[in-house]
């Protein structure tokens, strides 16, 4: 038989880092993440044209650290973020992209992705990072909520999102007016 899962069983303190279009078209209908404690990005397109419409994360994916070696000899070290717009380029039925209560770099809410930061001692969700293409928010209603903590969109982030019809971005609670 043929199976479409991927399982990462990695119960070890152990960086993975899945290549540059390492499943593009692969017909995976499961992607389960053990519980290890060590960090997890992705490459280019590493998910580029599988069908799938939700990717369950594991809370440890992380930023890693680079080091490519230039055409004429010299190394430039540079973080690369364990995901972004391009890790899912090609895959239209993405529609929730959902990450594990207790990252520390990234974090989830109502299946889009977010960058976190710490504020106050506690991580929130301050960057808007990538909405699913066939993103089509809480119930269906087609309606993106950006919540109060988040103070910046990066560039492209709701690009390749072809479904969305509104966007909300919360008021803060200092900032809501009482009712007479």
């Amino acid at each position: 038989t043929v199976q479409n899962s991927v399982y990462v069983d990695d119960n070890t303190s152990q960086e993975y880092a899945i290549g540059d279009k390492a499943f593009y078209g692969a017909s995976i209908s499961t992607i389960t993440f053990g519980e290890g404690t060590g960090d997890l990005s992705f490459g280019y397109q590493a998910f580029g044209s599988v069908s799938k419409a939700t990717y369950d994360f594991p809370a440890r994916l992380a930023p890693i650290y680079v080091i490519e070696e230039q055409k004429d000899g010299t190394r430039i070290a540079s973080w690369k973020e364990a995901i972004d717009r391009t890790t899912f380029d090609g895959n239209s039925s993405i529609a929730n992209i959902n990450v594990a209560e207790g990252g520390e770099y990234y974090a989830s809410h109502e299946g889009v992705l977010y960058k976190t930061e710490e504020v106050n001692g506690q991580n929130v969700k301050a960057i808007l990072f990538y909405v699913p293409k066939a993103y089509k928010g809480l119930n269906t209603n087609y309606t993106l909520n950006v919540p109060y903590t988040v103070r910046e969109v990066v560039d492209y982030a709701a690009q390749t999102c072809t479904s969305m019809r509104y966007l909300t971005f919360e008021a803060t609670p200092d900032e809501v007016i009482p009712v007479d």
